[in-house]
């Protein structure tokens, strides 16, 4: 993590990380040298939303080591060539593409049979031909979409296990699974499975239907469950003790889950918008894994309807990669209207906003912008496109450096709130946004919210017409509690009331946590923290400049110095926050981190035995690196 004490102390080392990560490290860490940097699903670099933070890093990565190795891997690319288009001049660059396909994959197609409602019909698509293959049964008609789902999910995947439903939503994945469960008869009672549930209703709530589903066999998996959770999830899954999965686009990003069927229906990614064929081949290709399954089912349902699948896949057929930062520019439309609309607010990950703040972040580093630009249709375009850059850059009354530190941001934002702390003219001890204990926390937060939904950003919400707004105290409240180290469980339950169903406040408060406390909060409030400090030495004030680190807070959602220790270590938060009330030391190395867990009777501590057997697995896992460490160096 970016707040590992011992990062440094380590030069030969292997990190995992989202390009999130990567930023902060290299943000903190500056000059932070790679040797060799793997990118897989390099794909992502044609995201709107995070290709261009991901080409920022790789970026930043060579810049930072001009001998830095760069591989980057996509399924099913027919112009590789292009993720290289933007190496340094003079380096050498090699596309490489694969024709070895390791799997057998079926495409099956599931429709209905005219007149008789709880009649369906199979075919197989093979090399574009469609070839009927049989009819099956439904045990009755199917009237709703969760229903259509699990009953042909149930009809032929059967007990065998490893299948992956795919849908569209947390909230349709809760039903589908739910649905499936009633089908399905209970499986064998499993010392593994009964674990889980334990965890599920302690961790999360008593009332979480994934406690219920499991009883079946059956669980449901989308992205902002706690991570335990999803990693057990996938293990029993893995083990064949899940039979049926029901999981979201959070396949499709990094999940990698082989399985013998998935079933699909009106796939999209993302509420609205209709999956791509790259995309469905993509989250095929879970289907069979050389070594786990060496042939896997695609099964396509109701295909007959074409309102549900706009682009009905065939043949299996390389996809056009393509760069978010090239596309904004050969379609220029939204940063022009952006630009031109005097760079009104916007919501979290806008990519007009992406791709102005990379362009003013290289044109303040001094890098080459005219490389980009000059792919713009239009001179005049270019022009404007150039001059709106450089002045907003030259315009900025703040250190510059800050404009690629806050990426995604864009400095007229900055300009912006700088120009409201001035013209409010409060004292900057009043600004400061307080660790969680203290008692005015909350308010101060809410207010940091209102500023920046006035100055910066919409994504804590629109302010009402009139009266409070309501939507930023529940954040405050929701970001103090995270930070605090509240358990989960305990968040949910000060969300839940007579008039929100329980499993609304169970999605409602892990969506909040994962899209506003872990990800636009840290982005924005860390923001607001910079440009107050800039504010306060305008006002002869210097104390503040080190205030708390609220990127790393709300990030890991705990607050003491010891229990970030643990999560460096590698325990999850859910493990940290069980065990933390066991815990006195406010802080400790990680050496006193590890002699103290191995010193615990582990076992005897009223935590769930998930939690106890990660923390032991942890324990063991550092012990046996430590004894390799030590006979390599003998």
């Amino acid at each position: 993590m970016p707040w590992d004490p011992d990062l440094n102390k380590i030069h030969n080392r292997v990190l995992v990380l989202t390009q999130e990560r990567l930023h902060l490290i290299q943000e903190s860490q500056h000059p932070f040298e790679i040797d060799f940097l793997f990118v897989d699903e390099a794909q992502g670099l044609g995201g709107a939303e995070r290709g261009i933070l991901l080409q920022q890093v790789i970026d930043r990565t060579t810049n930072d080591n001009p001998r830095a190795q760069v591989i980057f891997a996509s399924p099913l690319s027919s112009n590789p060539e292009l993720l290289l288009s933007s190496r340094p001049a003079g380096v050498d660059s090699h596309a490489i593409v694969s024709e070895a396909i390791t799997v057998n994959q079926n495409l099956l197609r599931v429709e209905g049979v005219h007149r008789s409602p709880a009649k369906r019909r199979v075919s197989l698509v093979h090399d574009g031909e469609i070839i009927p293959i049989g009819k099956f049964e439904l045990l009755q008609r199917a009237t709703r979409v969760p229903m259509r789902l699990a009953y042909v999910a149930q009809a032929l995947g059967g007990e065998e296990g490893g299948n992956i439903v795919y849908v569209n939503g947390a909230d349709e994945a809760e039903k589908v699974a739910q649905n499936i469960a009633d089908l399905s008869v209970s499986v064998d009672a499993d010392e593994d499975i009964r674990n889980l549930q334990e965890l599920v209703r302690t961790a999360v709530h008593p009332r979480y239907s994934l406690a219920d589903v499991l009883e079946k066999g059956v669980a449901f998996h989308y992205g902002n469950m706690p991570l335990a959770i999803r990693a057990e999830i996938e293990r029993l899954f893995g083990l064949g003790k899940i039979k049926f999965l029901v999981c979201t686009s959070t396949l499709l990003e990094g999940v990698n889950l082989p399985c013998r069927t998935i079933f699909v229906r009106n796939p999209q990614k993302g509420r609205g918008n209709p999956m791509s064929e790259a995309d469905f081949w993509n989250l095929a290709g879970r289907a069979g894994r050389w070594g786990k399954e060496f042939q896997g089912n695609i099964v396509c349902i109701d295909t007959d309807d074409p309102d549900l699948w706009p682009n009905l896949p065939t043949t299996r057929r390389r996809s056009q990669l393509s760069l978010a930062t090239q596309q904004g520019v050969l379609r220029p439309e939204p940063i022009l209207d952006y630009v031109r609309n005097d760079f009104a607010l916007k919501s979290s990950n806008s990519p007009s906003e992406n791709l102005f703040s990379y362009l003013a972040a290289k044109h303040a580093a001094g890098a080459d912008i005219e490389g980009l630009l000059s792919q713009l249709p239009s001179h005049a375009d270019r022009a404007e496109l150039r001059q709106a850059v450089e002045q907003v850059v030259n315009d900025a009354e703040f250190p510059q450096e800050l404009i690629a530190r806050h990426a995604g941001i864009s400095p007229v934002s900055m300009q912006r709130l700088l120009t409201k702390f001035r013209n409010d003219a409060k004292d900057p001890h009043d600004l400061v946004l307080a660790l969680p204990e203290e008692g005015d926390a909350k308010p101060r937060y809410q207010a940091a919210f209102v500023i920046l939904g006035q100055m910066m950003t919409t994504a804590f919400g629109l302010p009402p017409a009139n009266g409070e707004d309501k939507r930023k105290w529940q954040l405050a409240n929701l970001v103090v509690n995270w930070m605090h180290g509240f358990p989960l469980a305990r968040l949910i339950e000060q969300r839940s009331g007579r008039n929100v169903p329980i499993a609304k406040a169970i999605r409602d408060v892990m969506a909040d946590i994962e899209t506003v406390a872990r990800f636009q909060a840290p982005k924005y409030l860390s923001c607001y923290n910079d440009i107050l400090k800039v504010y306060a030495a305008e006002r002869g004030v210097h104390d503040i400049a080190d205030g708390p680190d609220i990127t790393m807070l709300l990030e890991l959602g705990v607050s003491r110095a010891s229990e970030v220790v643990m999560m460096s270590l590698g325990l999850s938060r859910t493990a940290t926050v069980a065990i933390a009330g066991y815990v006195t030391a406010d802080s400790w190395t990680t050496e006193e981190c590890l002699a103290w867990l191995r010193g615990r009777n582990i076992e005897g501590m009223d935590i769930p035995v998930l939690v106890q057997q990660e923390i032991m697995d942890l324990v063991e896992s550092l012990a046996m690196s430590s004894r390799d460490s030590t006979s390599r160096k003998a």
